[in-house]
């Protein structure tokens, strides 16, 4: 390949990301802002495997492209350090440059052939100890050192004066991407195959770091399903659409059309309780991914949009849910926008159709069981909340050594219901009015619940 055709960045996601659209939109706009920068002629200067098509050979284009690429654009996120793949594409690359520049490369002189964007905010991201001496705080706009890419992409200007940071962000980066290879030109070198490569993040093959000890503590898990649809989808029903994106789920943005959306919101409580978190798709199979996420000891939390189950698909979803009365390690929140005139207008059916759907989940597990809540505060408190519940009834469970894992519950029913009360009352925590009758009701008589 000549050496003016070879890929100026290789973007390295984790596959769970890749259905966010934000993560599509972003490789993009950095191409089409690097072509604008360089003499290659297009239309493609960068690489990732969202341009692979289905039955493409992806395992040879992917370590031809590793072998190319001058730089390597990784997106953090709370999936990306777990990621085995995303381990082998930073071990590959890294192992590229310590050959080309050794000295420089231990003193972190050629860190920045290496380019982190932080997907979300940093505080729900914990690095791993092989890329913590690679700066990625550049002279970033500040709603995106808070917020992370996604949120800056989802809305772009910044008020008053209507800057466009999305736009100032990429171009910043481009530039910097652009220096950066220009100052440090990388050779192309030999990749090994995929399968005789380790993990960065998972062997411990990067910089000194040890491998992960047999029983050393793992990070617990939370997983969510965000019920809610596309703005296509919910055009039928309403007017206001503002709070719903082009896609389904986690783009949904329940208090306000320009404030954070519902994944943000669920991460940061994740991250507040030390927890990791992944998202769960809404599909048909969703009752068996809930029953292999408990298989696995993992809290799932739905949160859901009460004017999508007015929908049949997602009203026939949630019913599937609520018959399904084994799953014991799930919850089920609903944010409330008590400022939306149709929502205050439309309020009694869809707290009817709410009742309907989840009717035996209300009954069986009414502390479970999070509705109206108000803004993303108060969701985040809720989300919060679930985790101490789950946590301190299934603590006596965990293994004393080995993987850091959620376990069933093995408390008697009297003893749980009692547990449940008491923990959430020493927390200072608000105990749902049902859930109060439900523990009361379970105190008096084990064999109701």
């Amino acid at each position: 390949m000549p050496p003016d055709a070879r890929p100026w960045f290789f973007v390295s996601y984790s596959h769970i990301d890749a259905h966010d659209s934000h993560v599509k939109t972003f490789c993009e706009r950095l191409n089409a802002e690097v072509l604008s920068m360089v003499e290659d002629e297009g239309p493609k200067v960068g690489f990732s495997d969202l341009q692979l098509n289905v039955g493409d050979d992806w395992a040879p284009e992917l370590r031809h492209a590793l072998q190319e690429t001058r730089t390597l654009v990784c997106l953090y996120s709370p999936h990306y350090f777990k990621s085995e793949f995303c381990g082998k594409e930073f071990k590959i690359f890294h192992d590229r440059i310590q050959k080309v520049f050794p000295h420089k490369e231990e003193n972190g002189e050629c860190s920045p052939l290496i380019l982190p964007v932080l997907l979300v905010r940093e505080e729900f991201i914990n690095l791993h100890p092989s890329v913590r001496h690679i700066h990625y705080k550049g002279d970033f706009p500040r709603e995106y050192l808070s917020e992370g890419l996604r949120q800056i992409l989802q809305r772009p200007m910044r008020p008053p004066i209507g800057e466009d940071l999305s736009a100032k962000f990429i171009d910043y980066f481009a530039t910097t991407l652009v220096r950066n290879a220009k100052q440090h030109p990388l050779e192309p070198g030999a990749v090994a195959r995929f399968s005789a490569v380790d993990s960065a993040f998972h062997s411990g093959a990067v910089g000194g770091v040890a491998p992960a000890q047999d029983g050393a503590d793992e990070p617990a898990v939370a997983q969510f399903v965000f019920v809610a649809g596309n703005r296509n989808e919910l055009a039928e029903l309403r007017a206001e659409l503002g709070p719903y994106g082009a896609g389904r789920g986690g783009e949904w943005r329940p208090y306000d059309s320009e404030g954070e959306d519902v994944r943000t919101i669920a991460e940061r409580a994740a991250g507040l309780q030390k927890l990791d978190s992944e998202v769960l798709p809404l599909t048909p199979d969703l009752v068996e991914l809930l029953h292999k996420a408990e298989d696995k000891r993992r809290i799932t939390a739905l949160v859901v949009d009460p004017w999508s189950v007015q929908l049949q698909s997602y009203r026939e979803l949630m019913r599937k849910f609520d018959d399904a009365q084994d799953l014991r390690a799930s919850a089920v929140l609903v944010p409330w926008n008590e400022g939306d005139s149709e929502t205050a207008v439309m309020s009694k059916q869809l707290e009817a159709t709410l009742h309907d759907v989840f009717n035996n989940f209300i009954y069986n597990r009414p502390y479970y069981f999070r509705n109206r809540i108000p803004d993303a505060d108060a969701l985040t408190h809720e989300l919060s909340i679930v985790y101490n519940l789950h946590l301190k009834r299934q603590m006596s469970a965990r293994p004393a050594v080995g993987k850091k894992m959620l376990t069933m519950p093995t408390l008697g029913a009297k003893d749980e219901a009692a547990s449940i009360l008491r923990s959430g009352l020493a927390q200072g925590l608000r105990i749902p009015a049902a859930a109060g009758l439900a523990v009361s009701r379970q105190l008096l008589n084990p064999g109701v619940l």
